[in-house]
């Protein structure tokens, strides 16, 4: 006949207003129950005096269901739910300011952030509004730029030590894979060794920190790669780090340093001020 009969109003309903299982479960009883009640009320009446009933009953079925929605949606929407947790303890919206001094210019060049965005089931990272996703450590997994180009490392640059400790050392090695705005891949490998050298106090935009140095030595591809990272563990990210990488031929590359110029980080000052 084309009419909504009240089994397919209740469902709908329950659609909309995103019912709870106990809702569901109510939604399920009352089709059960009314609907019979209803069927059985109508028999022998014509159809138009049916449908009428039908929907006088709807809606006050509707209207039960309703004021079950009212009294269940803020316990609801007042229960805690359960996050899934990084071991490092980054948390959704912790940020980090940089800007990128050329060293050769010897001028600031770029100014760029990393914010999280949440984080994952397996303890890894979402960042940068879906641009960038993170090992569980905060080191680069996978990223897209503005023009199509897109980069996945098996192995992150992880210049966090399992041991804060000066003389502790870990080889570190990785397969990157680039991929252009056309399709086209190219594939290198990075390998290295971080050696923790000191921990001294840095100052960069940000302020004035005590960080362990991390250097790292290795390679690029064809390239090698020295680099230098400050990393202060009450802000789970480095202040500071320098990069210098040189082709076969001994040219310079790059040679740049990344600088923290502010922060939002969640203990991070609290932790701090505890030093």
């Amino acid at each position: 006949t084309g009419k909504v009969t009240v089994h397919e109003r209740l469902v709908l309903t329950a659609f909309q207003h995103q019912a709870s299982k106990s809702q569901g479960v109510l939604v399920a009883n009352l089709m059960e129950t009314q609907s019979h009640a209803a069927n059985n009320a109508f028999l022998g009446a014509g159809s138009s005096d049916m449908q009428a009933a039908v929907d006088k009953r709807t809606q006050e079925l509707l209207a039960q269901l309703s004021t079950q929605s009212a009294n269940t949606s803020p316990a609801l929407a007042n229960k805690p739910r359960e996050q899934a947790r990084n071991p490092f303890g980054f948390t959704g919206g912790d940020t980090w300011r940089y800007q990128t001094v050329d060293k050769l210019k010897k001028e600031v060049v770029d100014n760029w952030s990393r914010r999280i965005d949440g984080v994952l089931n397996d303890g890894s990272l979402d960042a940068n509004k879906g641009g960038m996703t993170l090992f569980a450590d905060g080191s680069v997994k996978s990223f897209r730029r503005a023009d199509g180009t897109s980069r996945a490392n098996i192995n992150g640059f992880s210049w966090v030590p399992k041991e804060l400790r000066v003389g502790y050392s870990w080889d570190y090695k990785n397969f990157v894979t680039q991929r252009s705005a056309t399709g086209t891949e190219t594939q290198w490998e990075q390998s290295g060794r971080f050696t923790v050298v000191a921990k001294e106090v840095i100052r960069v935009p940000a302020g004035e920190f005590e960080a362990w140095r991390v250097d790292f030595r290795g390679y690029g591809g064809s390239n090698s790669w020295r680099e230098t990272v400050w990393y202060v563990p009450e802000l789970r990210y480095f202040v500071a780090s320098e990069l210098e990488e040189r082709r076969p031929t001994g040219q310079i590359e790059r040679f740049e340093r990344h600088e923290l110029t502010s922060y939002s980080v969640r203990g991070a000052d609290e932790a701090l001020a505890k030093r």
